[in-house]
């Protein structure tokens, strides 16, 4: 499970076929499920070791986006308009645990601009990282 709040949940899967899914339900059984080849995602920036999957996006019950850090790094900490934003890790991807890790970061209302983004190397070398969310 991605986040859950209130009675709604967020998931993200991995298919046999290699794709990344992000799926919303409530107790009301409104649903939402979305797919992206995993191959197909393209991090925004050049150099950049993030990559934006879903969102953002109005959840049921919050604002959210979905992101991977490539395999080797490890997300430290995730700011937005210099306050930190809650986010979690979700799982790493491939059954060996070798592929990128995929977090989820709740957003405030009314976002739009860079979501700065804290990655320790392998080296525990600290790196900053950013992703651009636009979101009306």
């Amino acid at each position: 499970m991605a986040q859950k709040a209130g009675s709604s949940a967020s998931y993200v899967w991995e298919t046999t076929t290699g794709k990344v899914c992000f799926g919303q339900a409530s107790s009301g059984a409104a649903q939402e499920i979305a797919c992206i080849a995993g191959r197909d995602a393209m991090p925004q920036e050049k150099d950049s070791r993030i990559t934006a999957l879903f969102g953002p996006g109005m959840g049921f019950t919050e604002s959210y986006v979905v992101f991977a850090a490539e395999p080797g790094v490890t997300v430290k900490s995730v700011t937005y308009r210099d306050r930190e934003v809650s986010w979690r890790l979700v799982r790493k991807l491939s059954a060996e645990g070798t592929g990128p890790t995929i977090y989820y970061v709740t957003l405030p209302d009314g976002h739009k601009g860079w979501i700065n983004v804290t990655l320790e190397q392998a080296d525990g070398q600290l790196t900053p990282d950013r992703l651009q969310v636009t979101l009306f």
